[in-house]
């Protein structure tokens, strides 16, 4: 009985194990999914290229020049090192986000990119220089969503069929694809060019990238303009001249005069009346968290009236 009460008191010590015939069980292993954080935000993962003025590289490289500079969420404590390969990765970025520092040796710079929306992964290159740093491309993937921001080049094709690149990423598009310009004037396939800075909504479709919606950034160009492809007339009055996609209009802004009552809400941007639906997609904030103030982009349908049917109101 000494041998049986020892051994017993040296589990208890060990193990936390009841011994003696109680009927008391030995507690079970904890879950391998006990205490593990949930992953909630997004992700972030970038490719940095140092200029001239970064570490004493003679061009524009990617990898070695940038590597161990730290990279950091603006407003959160979630940072990464930059590898020697020039890459990053940042989790659970929260909504909202839409910067990132850079710091290192000679090196402090903050570059803004298209505010978090949720749990979508978003992939971006960046240029530094020196204290300047420059997003050149920028992949929002949310869920099959694709927003892809930067700059046009290898332009092939006609309006029926065509193709280009932003940074790394191929898009197509076709006589499905609708196009934007600044202000309320309509652009269309004409207005494309190499250089041009675009935002695009895209999607896969047959294993290829598939824009449905492009934004062509400081054009007011149409289809009457000429067969020039600058589109930098800045001239006009910003109405909407016809054309395939004469109903389609934008405006960005400051929101002022909002009547609430989602999702049916109005207010004006720019002095430009805008009212939402149940259709209206809304990004960057929900419908009712919106108030005066609140800085928003906004695309949809020109009515009669001259007020923007919003298709989506974005939050900058």
């Amino acid at each position: 009985m000494q041998v049986r009460h020892a051994a017993c008191a040296a589990l208890l010590m060990l193990s936390t194990v009841a011994c003696g015939g109680n009927g008391a069980s030995s507690p079970s292993a904890p879950s391998a999914l006990s205490g593990s954080p949930t992953l909630t935000g997004a992700t972030v993962q970038g490719q940095v290229q140092s200029g001239t003025s970064v570490l004493g590289m003679t061009a524009a490289t990617t990898g070695a020049a940038a590597s161990g500079l730290t990279v950091t969420v603006v407003g959160t404590s979630i940072s990464a090192t930059v590898s020697g390969l020039g890459q990053f990765v940042l989790n659970g970025v929260p909504v909202g986000s839409s910067q990132l520092n850079f710091s290192g040796p000679g090196v402090n710079v903050t570059v803004s990119f298209t505010p978090v929306q949720g749990t979508e992964t978003i992939s971006i290159n960046v240029k530094i220089s020196g204290n300047h740093a420059e997003i050149e491309s920028e992949e929002h993937d949310n869920h099959g969503d694709l927003e892809i921001n930067g700059t046009i080049s290898n332009l092939t094709g006609s309006a029926e069929s065509f193709s280009f690149m932003v940074g790394t990423k191929t898009v197509h598009g076709d006589q499905q694809t609708s196009f934007f310009g600044d202000g309320n004037r309509a652009d269309d396939f004409e207005t494309l060019h190499n250089g041009a800075r675009v935002e695009v909504k895209a999607a896969m479709r047959d294993s290829l990238v598939y824009a449905q919606r492009i934004h062509i950034n400081g054009s007011n160009g149409s289809a009457d303009d000429g067969d020039d492809h600058e589109g930098d007339n800045d001239d006009d009055d910003g109405q909407d001249n016809g054309g395939s996609h004469a109903g389609q209009a934008e405006a960005s802004g400051a929101i002022s005069g909002l009547t609430p009552g989602c999702p049916s809400i109005s207010f004006m941007l720019s002095g430009t009346a805008v009212t939402t639906n149940s259709s209206t997609e809304f990004k960057g904030a929900s419908c009712s968290s919106l108030q005066n103030g609140d800085r928003v982009k906004v695309e949809g349908t020109k009515q009669p009236s001259g007020a923007i049917l919003a298709k989506e109101v974005k939050k900058q």
